[in-house]
């Protein structure tokens, strides 16, 4: 039984070597049949041949890279574990924002092979930080031994005064700096926490007026925006410091303060972006805060939360069918504004949305052998990072894109519920450094969810706004280095995880062989 057992596991580790680079694969040969199939108008570049070569190229540097961490970096654990699997997917989700660039953009008849390489050149970018982020890893577990996640070292065979004598000395060296020590008291990070909505508030006040033509200040605010969430994620993590802190004995916040001021935080930010006029942003946030709300009270306010948020969504809406037929009041026209009252209620007064309605009608459930036809006129593929999900809809079919977006949200879900689990059960044999940074990751999975969710949403026109990112696949150097930075953390965790994991099943395995013999 063990044998068949042995030998199924095997067959199964085999097969995911060689699905591992079934993405790459996939995409060689749509894009080689599909590029060259869709004949541009007439007067127009024909650089079909050159974006096939371009792409393939594309194509084997992240064959390269998929080799160099399956084979280098995640040699210890196996590409089977959760970390491999994080890893390979969301690689095929970069190659996939690639290829929409390539195949929608890229067939502009304005565009010559020379803009189009330029253009397309950003998707190394992400590549770039990804080998980089690698090799930082590998040079810190050479120097360090597993870095930040180095096994607690337990004293044994020391009388009591040697392990008194110890102790004393360790926590001479833990006790920190009267810096960090003011940080975490609980006057401290208010005070913080107020002085972040001060500064945010009056910097997004700034560029609240800021034109759509003005591209140069309309980039500075989408860096400074995103910048805001590395910002959002330090507090985060600040807290969790402060509330394990407490937990020792020392001078930190309680579990209910510690709930609160990461839910007010994300609250804040939420507010921030809305004062700046970054709506999509805002929803985000929100509905980042109702999960981690849902997280920490799971049992009692969470779900209280998100129905109190569904139930004033649908009184909105039900006011919104009376109020539109005798006329809106002044609190909305003049207090909310009528244009983000639409965004809720109104979709119908954006042209583009009644177009993206007409595309979802008539994509088919699954594209076969026939090419989807990019259009060349129509504004949906004016902004190709905002409306990741509907190409991918008109591209591939309405069930390739359910099933993708479905196991792409259901592959972080087990990730947060594989690192929950795991801090949960371990916290004995973890570090604060290592509590912590399983917290932010869990955070860092939630928000990536929320991300996702409202891009999705948005282009199915339940809600309408521009400027929201679909992470891994949209374009944007910004928000990818965000989404980037929350990998690392949460791949460095998943890693812990599965060492741990392997250690306890090489003990298990000893112990029932010495009972046998």
């Amino acid at each position: 039984m063990n044998q068949l057992f042995s030998d199924f596991t095997e067959k199964i580790s085999d097969f995911q070597q060689k699905a591992h680079f079934l993405s790459e694969i996939f995409f060689a040969v749509v894009s080689c049949f599909w590029f060259m199939s869709n004949i541009p108008v007439a007067d127009a570049y024909d650089t079909r041949l050159q974006k096939c070569i371009l792409f393939l190229v594309y194509l084997t540097v992240c064959v390269l890279l998929k080799w160099y961490l399956s084979g280098f970096v995640l040699t210890e654990y196996g590409i089977g574990h959760l970390s491999g699997s994080y890893i390979s997917f969301f690689l095929s989700m970069i190659e996939l924002g690639c290829f929409f660039d390539f195949y929608i953009v890229g067939y502009s008849e304005q565009r010559s092979i020379a803009e189009i390489a330029l253009y397309a050149g950003y998707w190394y970018i992400p590549i770039g930080m990804i080998l980089a982020a690698a090799l930082a890893a590998q040079r810190i577990r050479k120097n360090s031994g597993h870095g930040l996640f180095r096994r607690k070292k337990k004293s044994r065979g020391k009388r009591p005064a040697a392990k008194r004598a110890a102790a004393s000395e360790q926590a001479k060296q833990d006790v920190p700096g009267k810096a960090w020590h003011f940080l975490c008291s609980q006057r401290a990070l208010w005070l913080i926490l107020f002085a972040y909505a001060i500064l945010g508030a009056l910097c997004f006040l700034m560029f609240r007026n800021t034109s759509s033509s003005d591209l140069q200040k309309l980039n500075a605010r989408n860096k400074v925006g995103e910048a805001i969430k590395l910002i959002l994620f330090f507090l985060l993590a600040l807290f969790a410091s402060a509330r394990k802190k407490h937990h020792e004995g020392g001078h930190g916040i309680t579990d209910m303060t510690w709930k609160w001021l990461s839910f007010l935080a994300c609250a804040v930010t939420a507010g921030v972006y809305l004062l700046s006029g970054e709506f999509g942003s805002a929803i985000i946030m929100a509905v980042f805060a109702c999960l981690l709300l849902i997280y920490f009270f799971s049992e009692r306010w969470g779900m209280v939360a998100v129905v109190a948020v569904i139930s004033l969504y649908l009184t909105g809406f039900a006011a919104d069918r009376i109020f539109r037929s005798d006329g809106y009041p002044l609190w909305i026209v003049n207090g909310i504004g009528m244009e983000r009252w639409n965004r809720l209620y109104h979709l119908e007064a954006f042209p583009q949305v009644l177009e993206m309605r007409t595309v979802l009608r008539k994509s088919e459930w699954l594209r076969g052998l026939i090419p989807y036809n990019v259009s060349m006129t129509g504004k949906i593929y004016t902004r190709i990072e905002d409306f990741s999900y509907l190409n991918l809809v008109s591209v591939f079919g309405s069930l390739v894109a359910f099933v993708v977006m479905g196991y792409y949200v259901l592959l972080l879900m087990r990730v947060f519920y594989r690192l929950n689990d795991t801090l949960r059960k371990n916290h004995g044999e973890m570090n604060c450094v290592q509590q912590n940074l399983f917290l932010l990751a869990q955070f860092m999975c939630l928000y990536i969810v929320a991300h996702a969710l409202i891009h999705v949403i948005s282009n199915l026109t339940f809600l309408f706004f521009t400027g929201v990112p679909l992470p891994f696949i949209s374009k944007g150097i910004s928000n990818l280095a965000v989404v980037l930075v929350c990998s690392a953390v949460i791949v460095y965790c998943l890693q812990w995880e599965e060492r741990y994991a392997k250690r306890t099943k090489q003990a298990i395995r000893k112990a029932r062989a010495a009972r046998k013999a």
